[in-house]
């Protein structure tokens, strides 16, 4: 870690603290990590949620290349800061390409007929267009997120007419990973036609979902016994937040103008969020909610038979995000409503973190509303990597909906937005109030 000059700050010689990780790619295989940014991220975020502000690392490089070092191994700190200053984070960040030297080897291996289509796939959702090596690294020198990387598998069944083990295909990090696997499924011959063939977009990998997902059945098919179970769970949460927490809550009339389907997005803050923000909900809103969770927190016989009484779908979506979107469509195609978090993992300091085109892409294609939620001080009540309840001041506030126009892109930025301007209202508030 290491400071570098701050051009956002107002104070002249700022400096920020930035790590520069250079990602052991064996670990990420071996824990199936496909978001080295992500992953990274988190863990320095929970690492610096005890330090006081200044001491917190607020930038994030990842870097594939090795840093420069002196005859005794250290590293050059002051070289690398100058460079980071000089280039920029995204630019030091960025493997110099020009190392990719193609081999005959190398190209005797892209010939094959799992070379050629692959290279045909990445090619297609490149933003620009390069020369691929089997060596590259498909997130840090193609650009692949975790929502392209699913498209590219899906093409490559789409184009091969053959179905991936997801499990396999989540852990695969290089272009040359993803041959191997793409050869090991390849029964006979293969006709690799133009890269146009091998697109693959959010629309049509939707349009097989429907309410007739087994993993849907659970919660489309639950009882209304269970449905009062997870009200009996919600209402205690309810006044014990609005007793002990103070919990205020703003804007839940936006649920009368609504009718299902449609889904709502609050920010992330803690393991209770769902908890809290769904015993605010008026009855014939809960009733018809569902989530999307991850299957870590729902293994064993108690958790498995709870999950569809909270209305829950069990899906790892790091290993198959796939079927995390398709379920999600399958939900709200059956008149369900999605509760879904943009930021994929929790904040420790109440700050928004990037948003994540998943709820976008889903209100885009099927066309509907987003409910956008600012959830305020439960990072306080529950914090990361703590399992003490803490008793702090909590506020809801619902949005206007957000309905789609343009790309997913915009939309998502503007559901980011929506509630960074909540949050900021609400907490300019509290400040006034004092």
């Amino acid at each position: 870690m290491l400071g570098v000059h701050d051009p956002e700050s107002h104070f002249k010689g700022a400096e920020k603290l930035v790590a520069v990780v250079i990602p052991d790619f064996e670990y990420l295989k071996a824990q199936n990590i496909t978001n080295a940014k992500h992953e990274i991220s988190f863990a320095l975020d929970s690492l610096g949620r005890e330090l006081p502000g200044y001491q917190r690392v607020r930038d994030y490089i990842i870097r594939a290349d090795a840093l420069p070092r002196t005859a005794t191994r250290k590293i050059r700190r002051f070289e690398v800061q100058k460079l980071i200053e000089a280039e920029g984070p995204s630019q030091f960040s960025a493997r110099d390409l020009s190392q990719f030297k193609l081999t005959d080897s190398d190209r005797h291996f892209l010939g094959t007929d799992a070379g050629r289509s692959v290279v045909s796939v990445l090619s297609s959702h490149l933003k620009q267009p390069i020369e691929i090596h089997p060596k590259m690294n498909l997130e840090l020198d193609l650009g692949l997120d975790s929502l392209t990387r699913a498209e590219c598998i899906v093409g490559l069944e789409h184009l091969l007419n053959l179905e991936f083990d997801q499990e396999k295909a989540a852990s695969v990090l290089t272009v040359q990973e993803l041959i191997d696997l793409t050869a090991a499924q390849i029964t006979g011959p293969v006709k690799v036609q133009g890269s146009e063939s091998a697109v693959i977009n959010w629309r049509a990998i939707l349009k097989s979902a429907s309410a007739d997902m087994p993993e849907l059945q659970p919660i489309l098919k639950r009882k209304p016994l269970m449905f009062w179970f997870a009200y009996l769970i919600l209402r205690p949460i309810y006044w014990f937040a609005r007793i002990f927490l103070r919990m205020e809550v703003e804007g839940i009339e936006v649920f009368s103008t609504l009718k299902p389907p449609f889904l709502v997005c609050p920010n992330h803050q803690s393991l209770v969020d769902a908890f809290i923000v769904c015993s605010t909900y008026p009855r014939p809103v809960l009733k018809n909610t569902f989530h999307v969770g991850a299957r870590m927190y729902f293994e064993g016989s108690f958790m498995s038979s709870l999950a569809p009484a909270i209305n829950v779908v069990p899906i790892d979506a790091n290993v198959n995000l796939v079927n995390a979107m398709r379920a999600g469509a399958g939900g709200l195609r059956a008149g369900k409503i999605l509760n879904i978090y943009p930021e994929g993992h929790r904040t420790f300091d109440g700050m928004l973190h990037e948003f994540k085109q998943g709820a976008a892409i889903l209100a885009t294609e099927l066309n509907l509303p987003i409910v956008p939620v600012a959830l305020d001080g439960a990072y306080k009540v529950l914090p990361r990597d703590s399992s003490r309840i803490r008793l702090a001041k909590v506020k809801i506030r619902f949005g206007k909906p957000i309905y789609p126009m343009g790309d997913y892109q915009s939309l998502t930025n503007e559901l980011k937005e929506s509630i960074q301007r909540m949050l900021d209202e609400g907490r300019e508030n509290t400040k006034q109030t004092k």
